[in-house]
């Protein structure tokens, strides 16, 4: 049995499809769907990155530290991905930026009980990969 994969882009969102197919050699090339299956889709999905260091007030590194990055507008703000930090304080994490891109980027640093312990300033309209340190007690 063989696993063909396809990928599927439906309203800005890839899907990876597979799908197993009895009989059918690797080199076959599968039927063209029927036109009212096939669709054209433009939509630019760009992936952007934020990563960096939470150290604690004494220079520790805060280890295995919920970080969450945050789209903040005027009087919210919106978790866009986040990440637990690694032995040494480092985390990445990475999110998508539709269209337009450009978030107003947050991040926070959560504790064990689900309370915020530390949050960076907010960085206006960050269209790339980003590095913010963070400071936590």
């Amino acid at each position: 049995m063989k696993t063909l994969k396809s990928f599927l882009l439906l309203s800005g969102i890839a899907l990876l499809v597979s799908y197993a197919q009895a009989g059918i050699p690797e080199s076959k090339t599968l039927p063209t769907p029927p036109r009212e299956w096939s669709a054209q889709i433009k939509y630019k999905i760009t992936i952007f990155s934020v990563s960096g260091r939470v150290v604690h007030a004494n220079g520790s590194p805060g280890a295995q530290v919920r970080v969450r990055a945050m789209n903040v507008g005027f009087d919210s703000a919106q978790p866009i991905g986040e990440s637990l930090t690694g032995a040494d304080g480092r985390y990445l994490i990475r999110y998508s930026g539709g269209a337009s891109g450009g978030y107003n980027l947050q991040i926070r640093a959560i504790g064990p009980g689900g309370n915020e312990i530390g949050r960076s300033r907010v960085r206006y309209q960050v269209s790339s990969a980003v590095i913010i340190n963070l400071t936590i007690n």
